[in-house]
């Protein structure tokens, strides 16, 4: 009789006893796939998905567990980052209450605001950033150049180009000289700053007009191929644009100066130094 009562017990043990080991091996499956070590000053946390979990049923078994243990120790909102090779986990994050915030071809950054109720998290990005370089000559002619694809195609415009990650405006501006026109040049000041919206997928536009100038103004000027059709020193006037009054106001400060000048500070967030445009001489 004991030993039947034994065995009817073993059974239901056996379970508990599994289902631990497997609570066990999911905390630890989820500890080893997930890098939590970016936390911030706002109880969030951000979230890299550093390890596959096998299907996709196993990464939503261990993102609920964390996110049981992620409210149980007050964080409030979670930044997921699923590289480009996992996506497959996308949808089980949405399904547990993330929403999409971005993501460049590396990764998709999703978020979460466990509190519940409306989130005041960021929304994703909302702006692009722009270059235009104005460079000109000793006879005082401006480096334009012609696309050959797009609306612009046929006319003379100004180098222009969209900042890449991490990027200073100058530093862009120069980029898109040398890809454009082949000429090295460096940076002098921004003369002049344009925002506008409705571009793009909904975006805004943050435009910098750069001063750049010539390291050799007499080298040869190479089009950037399948990219730019022409490029030569031409008289302002051939600017497709140089009647509108903006900028006519932009062309007119890049030939007398007193555009904006770069400082440059310790960031706050201890990287990179940040960049601030001045007008040179303004009073502090």
């Amino acid at each position: 009789m004991f030993s039947r009562r034994t065995s009817a017990y073993r059974a239901p043990l056996a379970a508990v006893a599994a289902a631990a080991a497997a609570a066990v091996t999911t905390v630890a499956a989820c500890d080893a796939a997930f890098d939590e070590s970016q936390k911030d000053a706002y109880g969030g946390v951000t979230v890299v998905v550093v390890r596959e979990l096998g299907p996709p049923e196993a990464f939503e078994v261990a993102l609920a567990a964390a996110l049981t243990r992620w409210r149980r120790e007050g964080v409030r909102g979670v930044w997921l980052e699923v590289p480009a090779a996992m996506v497959k986990y996308l949808p089980a994050a949405l399904e547990h209450g993330f929403t999409l915030r971005g993501g460049d071809a590396t990764h998709v950054l999703c978020c979460a605001w466990l509190p519940g109720g409306d989130s005041p998290l960021p929304p994703g990005p909302t702006h692009q950033v722009g270059v235009g370089a104005v460079v000109t000559d000793r006879a005082g002619r401006i480096l334009l150049v012609q696309e050959a694809v797009g609306p612009a195609t046929g006319k003379w415009k100004l180098p222009t180009g969209l900042c890449e990650a991490n990027e200073d405006v100058g530093a862009a501006a120069v980029r898109e000289l040398r890809e454009e026109t082949g000429l090295k040049c460096e940076f002098r000041e921004v003369l002049a700053v344009r925002h506008s919206h409705g571009f793009h997928r909904g975006v805004s536009d943050v435009f910098f007009c750069v001063r750049c100038e010539a390291v050799d103004e007499d080298a040869a000027l190479t089009p950037q191929a399948g990219e730019i059709a022409r490029v030569e020193w031409r008289p302002l006037s051939d600017a497709h644009n140089a009647s509108t009054p903006a900028w006519q106001r932009i062309y007119e400060i890049a030939s007398k100066g007193g555009g904006m000048s770069l400082d440059a500070y310790p960031s706050r967030m201890g990287v990179a130094p940040a960049h601030l445009y001045s007008v040179s001489g303004a009073e502090p």
